[in-house]
């Protein structure tokens, strides 16, 4: 019979019982590995962004040293290039530089948009998650819940006549286990 989860009183009339529960620590708990996980990923990403960055400036800034030896004369021949090599040196070393620019920043914008796919896939992640622990929630609550307004029914009577009740007991003791041990489907 399916229960509303407007009327709670419906739960009154089901013969099945059974606790157990779930605080907001365990909930809480499992946002922040999320968050944690996300953390983690994005500091591995900006730490290789970092690392590809600095070894195509140690990379420039090799080429840079090496032109200058060559212009001033302190590699090689041993005297100083003419002026139309520095010139010539100069645009190509702008060319050079403006080639690096662009493959840097072609490798940054590869980099954004893998972090944005990581991003988007915890999200997804965490919302399938969210999905599966109200799913396992509600059906740990369709178990508990009869068994609370059993209890309640009749205060006035100090005695509750329980016959079989240790089988009955370990029945939703089982069905709970299966619920809270299962691998989450995702």
């Amino acid at each position: 019979m399916p229960v509303s989860p407007n009327n709670p009183e419906d739960y009154a009339s089901m013969n099945d019982f059974g606790f157990t529960a779930v605080d907001a620590d365990t909930y809480n708990a499992s946002q922040q590995i999320i968050q944690q996980t996300t953390q983690q990923t994005t500091q591995q990403v900006a730490d290789q962004v970092s690392a590809a960055v600095d070894d195509r400036l140690d990379s420039i800034d090799a080429n840079i040293r090496a032109i200058l030896d060559r212009l001033t004369g302190e590699e090689g021949d041993g005297f100083p290039a003419a002026v139309t090599d520095i010139e010539r040196l100069e645009r190509k070393l702008d060319e050079m530089l403006q080639l690096q620019n662009q493959e840097l920043y072609a490798a940054l914008s590869g980099q954004s948009a893998d972090i944005r796919a990581v991003i988007d896939e915890v999200e997804e992640r965490k919302g399938q998650l969210t999905a599966a622990y109200k799913s396992k929630m509600s059906a740990i609550e369709q178990l508990i819940m009869p068994l609370l307004y059993n209890l309640k029914k009749n205060p006035q009577k100090e005695y509750i006549h329980w016959p079989n009740r240790e089988n009955k007991i370990q029945d939703q003791i089982t069905k709970i286990l299966a619920l809270t041990r299962a691998e989450i489907p995702i």
